[in-house]
């Protein structure tokens, strides 16, 4: 008796202890840092526990995640985590009204469809039985032919009948073609509200041991593919000002399987596809060379396995010594400020630098890019004009930016605008810290530069040895309509030989100041006075034998 009520008892506590042993976290995402094509994500949950050892249960994670990344955390006292499993869940994700009346919608019209189908089938039938008593009408055979008023009748019938078929055709045509477009339509804002992705997705199952009942605050860490962010740029530029205003963002494009609700990002410009170690090299041998017969070669194994985990990229961000960005602009101090940008902090991490985003971003896994303001700096720029009028009239405003960032300016798209009026856009190339480059900010119009063309001659002369000679070349105005002095970076060109025989000489009313003897162009640095004109002469002269006919002047 006392046996069976220990066995009870025991039991009673396995019982207990089976349902107390896992526990649902209610997680989300909290945390993401995007690298260039990847991105670490953080999910986090407050978990209560129980006595002894449990399973905290994650729910709801991507199936693409790297399993080899995944990695379990927490904070608190009196627990321990003992390990990290990875499941694959198959559950259906439930939906909701929207959805389903999006997908009662798309059916009615798929029926709708097939009804027209059917009718246009139908309708084709009953003109093809038109068509054959129509060819059969006045071939009596043996018997009495058709009178002129029955034809007449059945020819009245039969026009009527094919119109009516043939307006009704085309009615279902068109209807067929509205349904399609409505049922894309229809699909489109479906997918955009469906979570994207399988519908199958991974369960990350904590196992941790509490001393007693307590409050765990765990995060799962795993990293995630699909996911890329790139900088993009907004200058701002007032006529006359020493300082542009150059605005970083991040534009942000993932497709992970699961949407990011208002979490802490990180944009980073570490490589960790790259790997940490440098590869071994391999035995180069040489030896006699063999006949063989040709077959195909198999592809090398790789030589070192790249994984990489989210613990080693943790490790790798924090060495090195972070520190703050030159002039980037944070959030203001002022708490009278009417308006405030928040902007990123910049720090470097060992040889990458790392975009911490103040505010928190949603950004749904649906490949769209979505901007983030990562900075917001005043720079340098020592402000002149250039000008190359064969190619395109006018003088250009040129700028000599200082970067005046700690990190570098990474490759991305520049959208420039000037006294607030959008110029264009072009492509900024890799600017290192503390770096300079070159801004151009669109047409002044208050310098007008135009090029003519002079006439041609050809001559040829000689008394012992006959020559041709070609006579060209072109004049350049430029006026300047400011009340002050501008100076022009102004350049054109001359043809360059490419022959012996061919001889090439010029000479100009200007002193040039740069020439390019592989290209032929040639640089002035040309002052024009307040509210004056100047004129740029340029003579060339071609020298050959008669005899030769000169190509591309």
């Amino acid at each position: 008796m006392k046996r069976q009520l220990l066995l009870s008892v025991v039991l009673a506590i396995s019982g207990f202890a089976a349902h107390a042993a896992s526990v649902t976290a209610n997680s989300k995402v909290t945390d993401v840092t995007v690298y260039q094509d990847r991105a670490l994500v953080t999910r986090s949950a407050s978990v209560p526990l129980s006595n002894g050892e449990q399973q905290v249960i994650f729910e709801g994670l991507p199936i693409g995640l790297d399993e080899n990344s995944v990695r379990a955390r927490g904070q608190g006292k009196g627990y321990k985590i003992l390990g990290v499993e990875i499941r694959r869940d198959y559950k259906k994700v439930e939906e909701n009204e929207q959805t389903k009346k999006l997908r009662d919608q798309i059916k009615t019209l798929q029926q709708k469809s097939q009804d027209l189908g059917d009718e246009r089938r139908d309708l084709e039938q009953k003109r093809e039985l038109l068509k054959r008593l129509g060819n059969n009408v006045g071939q009596g055979g043996d018997k009495t032919p058709p009178s002129v008023t029955d034809i007449k009748t059945f020819a009245d019938y039969y026009g009527t009948q094919i119109s009516a078929i043939s307006v009704r055709l085309r009615g279902i045509e068109r209807g067929q073609q509205d349904i399609s477009e409505q049922i894309r339509d229809l699909s489109k804002q479906l997918q955009q509200i469906i979570q994207p992705g399988s519908d199958d997705k991974r369960v990350v199952v904590v196992t941790v041991n509490a001393d007693s009942a307590t409050n765990a605050d765990l995060q799962v860490d795993y990293l995630i593919y699909g996911c890329s962010w790139q900088p993009q740029y907004d200058v701002h530029y007032q006529s006359g000002d020493k300082n542009i205003e150059l605005t970083a963002y991040g534009v942000i494009r993932q497709n992970s399987g699961e949407n990011w609700d208002g979490a802490k990002v990180t944009l980073s410009t570490a490589r960790p596809q790259q790997g940490t170690s440098l590869p071994d090299l391999g035995a180069w041998t040489i030896d006699v060379l063999q006949p063989v017969l040709p077959m195909a070669t198999a592809a090398p194994a790789p030589s070192a396995d790249f994984n990489i985990n989210a613990a080693k990229l943790r490790r790798a961000e924090t060495r090195g010594n972070s520190f703050a960005a030159g002039n980037a602009v944070g959030l203001a101090a002022d708490a009278s400020s009417s308006v405030q940008m928040l902007t990123a902090n910049i720090e470097t991490r060992g040889f990458s630098a790392v975009y911490k985003v103040p505010a928190t971003v949603s950004v749904p896994s649906d490949g769209q890019p979505h901007r983030c303001t990562i900075s917001i700096q005043q720079m340098s720029a020592e402000q002149s004009y250039a000008s190359t009028p064969k190619l395109n009239p006018g003088a250009f405003v040129k700028a000599k930016v200082k970067n005046a960032n700690a990190a570098p300016l990474l490759p991305g798209q520049l959208n420039i605008f000037m006294e607030n009026d959008f110029v264009g856009s072009s492509q900024l190339a890799l600017v290192g810290p503390e770096g300079v480059f070159d801004l151009f900010l669109g047409k002044d119009d208050s310098i007008k530069v135009q090029r003519k063309d002079k006439t041609r001659k050809e001559e040829t002369g000689g008394i012992f040895t006959k020559s041709k000679t070609i006579k060209m070349g072109y004049t350049i105005d430029l006026e300047n309509f400011q009340n002050k002095d501008v100076v022009v970076t102004l350049k054109d060109q001359i043809p360059v030989s490419q022959n012996d025989k061919i001889k090439v000489s010029y000479k100009s009313n200007f002193k040039i100041s740069e020439e390019n003897k592989e290209t032929g162009e040639l640089t002035w640095q040309v002052t024009i006075p307040a509210r004056k004109k100047i004129t740029v002469d340029v003579d060339f002269q071609v020298e050959c034998p008669p005899e030769i006919n000169v190509s591309g002047i």
